[in-house]
């Protein structure tokens, strides 16, 4: 199998190469975003780029006979295009799609917890505040971070500081990112009469977003720890943090508890590498999804 990819040389690229090593059998062809983009031959294309490109090298990459992965947001939104988080909804690829879309990095993180769980005891309505690291703004916002620049990538200094994640851009008062989250968590669930609200937070982290849950259920969640218990990538911990789940592939999960306000509903405290398991992984995924 000859796989290709675009942007190798991102944060996200970096570890979308790791992981496609790991893979026997395997030619790992890495396209420079300079060069003159050649897809004949490329069974698979990862396009680690942002979305504007994206919307550009998808339709040459099929044309030239290759299925795409691709890993931004430029195709979420396609009611033609998957969006595809394996665990969750992988089940639903009974072909092999031209063009795959993967998730926002908090959905993905979020979903590997709350999809066993919707699929147990059908989410009514969520209620979420992300806390999101400087490695979601690249490599640029990581070393704002790291070397306490002074802001360019962010709106303010993040050492030692957290702010709105964006600033409100569309009418509702809500921001591009929080939109995103809420569309792509109800198009992954086929669910899109659940009640989404999120609130998203820039915290100076390196690379793993967390985020506070508080979510209502149709049915009651009696077995919620058994249902949990049985999930696959995820991992119960008494107290995860962002440190705890750098470099790591599983999301951890903890104070998993019964909301004594709210009848049916549970409060979770969930954490995930936002490069590997937010984008990453999910996106190698897909191709033992539907090969």
């Amino acid at each position: 199998m000859r796989i290709g990819i675009v942007g190798a040389s991102g944060l996200v690229g970096e570890e979308v190469v790791k992981l496609l090593q790991k893979k026997p059998g395997s030619e790992i062809i890495i396209f420079s975003r300079s060069a003159e983009y050649d897809f004949r031959g490329i069974d698979i294309l990862f396009l680690c780029t942002p979305a504007h490109i994206s919307q550009h090298l998808a339709p040459i990459a099929i044309k030239m006979g290759a299925q795409v992965i691709d890993l931004s947001s430029a195709f979420r939104k396609d009611s033609n295009v998957p969006l595809i988080l394996s665990e969750v909804n992988g089940y639903l690829l009974e072909e092999k799609p031209k063009l795959i879309s993967c998730p926002n990095c908090i959905v993905a993180i979020l979903l590997m917890v709350l999809g066993p769980l919707h699929k147990a005891f059908k989410i009514e309505k969520m209620q979420i505040v992300t806390y999101q690291a400087a490695s979601g703004a690249g490599k640029e916002g990581l070393l704002e971070l790291i070397e306490n620049r002074p802001p360019k990538v962010f709106p303010h200094p993040l050492a030692n500081n957290l702010f709105i994640h964006e600033s409100p851009t569309l009418e509702s008062g809500y921001s591009e990112e929080e939109d995103k989250i809420i569309f792509e968590t109800k198009k992954i669930l086929n669910a899109p009469k659940i009640g989404v609200n999120v609130r998203s937070i820039r915290v100076p982290t390196l690379r793993a977003h967390s985020m506070a849950v508080n979510v209502t259920f149709k049915q009651k969640p009696l077995d919620a720890h058994s249902v949990l218990n049985k999930a696959k990538g995820i991992i119960k911990h008494p107290s995860p943090t962002p440190r705890l789940a750098e470099n790591k592939e599983e999301v951890f999960y903890g104070s998993v508890r019964q909301d004594l306000s709210t009848p049916n509903t549970l409060d979770l405290w969930i954490v995930g590498d936002q490069l590997i398991r937010g984008a990453a992984l999910t996106a190698v995924e897909c191709i033992s999804t539907n090969f």
